[in-house]
Formats: C-alpha cells, structure tokens, sequence
C-alpha cells in the first residue's frame, strides 16, 4: 500500500499503528525497522525479485524474503563477504524464522532452496560492488551501478554526478549514507543549567547519548525514546531539531530586539531556535500555509516561555496585505523543496524523486524568495535555505535571484559559523554552504546569506 501511497514513510506508519491499535510496542517496534529496511533498498529489493526469483508473480512474499536476505547485509559499510558460513551461526530462532519464510510460501521452497537464493543475490550485490569500483566502465555502467545497488532513481544519481561530487568515491560515500537512519537531535535552549538537566534526566534514566559534533547545545540520542515524557521537554527546557536545520539559524545570527520574518516556518523549529538566540527579544512573525502547523508551534512557544513568537497563516500564490508596510531587519526563507536532504528520514524519496519532479518545483521556490525578499529593510539581511542538496534548487535559485535584483549583495557566511566555531565547509567564496548528510550524519542543507543595499 505504501507504494502507491503519496504519504511520507513516518506518517505512513503513524496512521497504520492507529488503525491497528493491537499492534504493541515490540512488534511495532519490528515491523517499523523491517519497514525502514525495506523502503531503504526498495529499488535493490524489486530488481532481485525479478532477476533471482522470476518465476513467482506474487511480489509480497519475494519482497518479504529478500528484505530479511539482505537485511544481514550492512551495505554502508559493505564489503565481500559470504553470507552462508554468516547464516550457518545464526541462532536457532533466527535460523527457524529465515527457513519458515521460505516454508510458509511454499512456492519458493523448489525454487528458491536457501544456500542458492543467497549465494545468487550475494553474487549479485558483489557484482554492483565491483562495477561502482571499477574504473575501466564508462561512467553510465557505475552510476547505474550506484543508483541500483544503493535504490535511488537513476536520474538523480547521474544529475549528482555532474553537478555536484563529480567524483565516484565522494558520491558513492554519500550514497552509502542514505542507508543510516535519521539521528535524533535535542537542541537544548541557552538558559543557565538547561543543558546539565537536561543531561542528568537521560543519565538517571540510563540514555544513551552523545554530544553534537557541530552544536555545542545539542546532543544526540543513541535510541528512541518517548521525548514528550521527559521533565526537560515539559519544561521547554529542550526541543527536537536536527543539527543542519540549527545551523540556519547561526547563519543568520540575529541580534536581540529585532525584527525577524519566518516566511515558510512549519512548526516552527526556527522560529525558536531564534528566539532563544535572542533571549526572546525579537519579534518574530511566523508564517505558513498550514494552520495545523502554525497551532503546533504556538504550542510549543508556550512550552519554551516565549511569547514573542506571532503566527500567521498566509494563502499560496496570492498577495497578502496583512504585510502592508511592514519590513523586517531579518527575513528567513527556508523554501518548500524536494526534501532530498532528508532521504535517511524519508527514504522513499531515493526512488519516488527524479530529476523531472525536482524541474517543477524550482519556479515555485523562486517565486517565493522574490514575493519575501521585498519585506527586507535596506541594510537587512535575507536567508534563503532548502532541506535540499541540489544545485537546482539551491545555487541556481539564488544566482537568478541575484541577477534580477541588483539590490541584494550575498554575503560570506564565514564571520555568522566561525563565531559559533561552526566546522562547516563552505563555498570558495564563503558566498554559501551546502551540508551533506554524509558530512557530520545530520540532514542535508543549502543556506545562502543576502543583504540589501541601499541604491
């Protein structure tokens, strides 16, 4: 059903379990990682079932095998390795479950004996690895290669190629990649002795974390756990936010007592991180053509204390007076995108996603920088960012912009990230960065900074 559906995986997931409420916590907590596993080598998956086990029509129980198959593999980190001396240790609830898979669909059991159905698709893999290794094929045979053994369409794959690594082994890393699952990231708020709580909490508690590599306020968790439960959530002592999505808001490093406009807030993970960075002095107008997640971050401003944040729904594709006459010394746009950046939270779009879809998206994005540029004040700074790492949405949207309004300057990012001691890489001309997922393990990001002139 997911397939042919148009929802996200997590949301997928989110209304199953609701309508199939006897499902309980360890079995959801199985079947979400075998779902996870699944739509992350989708393409891998299907390819297999066609050419290893053709003769069946019946893809489900094919899918099922082959996800449990290869599951065993860690294709990011993947290397040779013969998986019937691996099977032959498996414990014997592991071993009974693995040969009842193939019993239960008996049409297999002739077919497709178990030491021959791995060996073939082990075969299979070894020959994918080879090919993306082998520096004697024609670049199309290696990024074939890639796109199949790593399940992202082909078009993305080869537009990565040449517009953005132009090299295999940094593409083939961050390929790899795509197969880690998402981090879960508390962006601890700047209060004094936020963070020791917050931290003494998940050690009383036994959670395993770590420090952010990047963000001095953040920590990682080792594992899932239920967040709205804890006492430093409750307080507003700390929210969920990804480590790149924390990275825009340094970028535009807002002084306190200013104006902001988040243009495209969501719920609003921006819009409190920058009022924390202004100790709550800014006024904050956040805007989004979604109420439901417009109310979600008035909920959560009130949990933080912060009541400088204003909400505001805005219509798509139409002028809205309400923003007669204002101008703002800081204007975030973090564009509506493909969201490739987020491909280890939303696998699916490894192979929904293609070149074609992300050409339609590209004027809108444009549009949208053009309508809330003009909101900006002489001397104002305007950010644009996508959760995207495509130059199609990104570099070309800000040069365009650029050229048809000699008004705005962009600015280096430099001074904004090394004052926060931010490792980021940015550009030659520190004009923008972009963050792949590869790099510090967070979302990927795009973040340009503007400044308009006074001529």
């Amino acid at each position: 059903f997911f397939l042919k559906s148009e929802l996200p995986a997590d949301v997928f997931l989110k209304l199953y379990y609701k309508n199939n409420r006897f499902i309980g916590s360890k079995e959801r907590k199985l079947l979400s990682e075998s779902f996870y596993h699944f739509i992350r080598h989708y393409r891998l998956i299907n390819n297999i079932a066609d050419n290893i086990m053709p003769e069946s029509k019946n893809l489900i129980p094919k899918f099922v095998i082959i996800n449990f198959i290869i599951s065993e593999f860690d294709l990011s980190t993947y290397t040779k390795l013969n998986p019937i001396s691996h099977y032959t240790k498996l414990n014997s609830t592991q071993y009974r479950v693995f040969y009842e898979l193939l019993v239960i669909f008996r049409e297999f059991s002739a077919n497709c004996p178990i030491k021959s159905t791995v060996n073939q698709i082990t075969h299979y893999i070894d020959r994918l690895s080879d090919d993306i290794n082998n520096t004697k094929l024609d670049d199309e045979k290696r990024i074939a290669s890639i796109a199949l053994l790593y399940s992202f369409d082909e078009s993305i794959i080869s537009y990565l190629y040449s517009n953005v690594f132009n090299d295999f082994d940094e593409l083939t890393k961050f390929a790899k990649d795509s197969f880690n699952p998402a981090k879960t990231t508390l962006r601890i708020n700047s209060k004094d002795k936020f963070k020791e709580q917050t931290i003494s909490e998940l050690e009383q508690n036994a959670i395993p974390y770590s420090q952010s590599k990047i963000q001095p306020n953040s920590i990682n968790l080792e594992k899932r756990i239920n967040i709205p439960s804890m006492k430093f959530f409750k307080k507003g002592m700390a929210e969920i936010q990804d480590e790149g999505s924390q990275i825009i808001s340094y970028a535009l490093n807002p002084i306190k007592n200013s104006t902001i406009l988040d243009a495209c807030a969501g719920a609003g993970g921006k819009s409190l991180h920058l009022s924390d960075m202004t100790a709550g002095t800014a006024k904050i107008i956040a805007c989004d053509i979604s109420g439901r997640k417009l109310e979600e971050l008035s909920k959560r401003a009130k949990r933080n204390k912060f009541s400088n944040i204003e909400t505001h729904i805005i219509k798509a594709n139409s002028i809205d007076p309400y923003f007669n006459n204002k101008i703002f010394d800081y204007v975030l746009v973090d564009a509506p995108c493909s969201g490739f950046g987020t491909i280890r939270r939303n696998p699916e779009k490894k192979f929904k996603l293609n070149m074609n879809e992300i050409e339609k998206i590209s004027p809108t994005q444009y549009q949208i920088l053009e309508y809330y540029a003009q909101f900006t004040k002489i001397g104002g700074y305007l950010l644009y960012s996508t959760c995207s790492i495509l130059p199609e949405e990104n570099e070309h949207i800000v040069k365009k912009f650029l050229r048809n309004n000699t008004d705005f300057v962009q600015l280096s990012l430099k001074n904004n990230l090394s004052r926060f001691n931010l490792p980021i890489k940015l550009d030659e001309n520190y004009f923008y960065t972009t963050i792949y997922p590869h790099y510090f393990g967070s979302d990927g990001f795009f973040i340009s900074l503007l400044q308009r002139q006074d001529y």
